[in-house]
């Protein structure tokens, strides 16, 4: 399957709920497309001027293709969510989040047009990026990986993102 039709059809599962933008650039990595989702639960009384609280959920997912995934490239994964991408689009640059930030999703979405390393496939699975602001009185955050085979048609996901692999499985699947 070419790496660009796998690539579409993903995101066409995403557009309806995600805004999608094509491409963009995060610390000088370029990613062929990123993927933002919110959402706002609030409860009031009578009126919404009286409100008793309110959350704000965020999702973010960065997608690249790329010829073949090293465990260099999860490393450099790793980084990006720890540093460039937490600080521009978690908490924009400040210590913590926004008031009433209940969590955000980071996922990195890798697509090796060539087969992923056994070595790859492991470093995938152990890849974890948990962080709380505020003694999660300003929420959390949670780091999603996974590396897509084309060649043998596999997905490597880590804990936080095995709910997604039959997505990506599907997806594969569809002709």
């Amino acid at each position: 399957m070419d790496a660009s039709a796998y690539l579409d059809r993903i995101l066409e599962l995403y557009a309806p709920t995600f805004d999608i933008e094509r491409p963009r650039t995060v610390d000088g990595i370029c990613f062929d497309a990123y993927g933002f989702f919110s959402s706002l639960s609030e409860r009031y009384v009578l009126v919404k001027d009286a409100k008793l609280w309110s959350v704000n959920a965020f999702e973010h997912a960065f997608f690249r293709v790329m010829d073949s995934i090293e465990p260099e490239d999860i490393s450099v994964a790793k980084s990006l969510v720890e540093g460039p991408i937490q600080s521009e689009f978690i908490t924009k640059g400040k210590k913590y989040p926004e008031r009433d930030h209940l969590h955000s999703l980071i996922t990195v979405v890798l697509i090796s047009k060539r087969a992923v390393g056994e070595e790859t496939a492991e470093k995938a699975r152990h890849f974890r990026f948990d962080r709380s602001y505020l003694f999660t009185l300003r929420g959390y955050s949670e780091g999603r990986l996974i590396a897509v085979d084309l060649e043998n048609k596999k997905v490597h996901t880590n804990k936080a993102a095995a709910k997604l692999r039959g997505l990506y499985e599907k997806a594969m699947r569809r002709s």
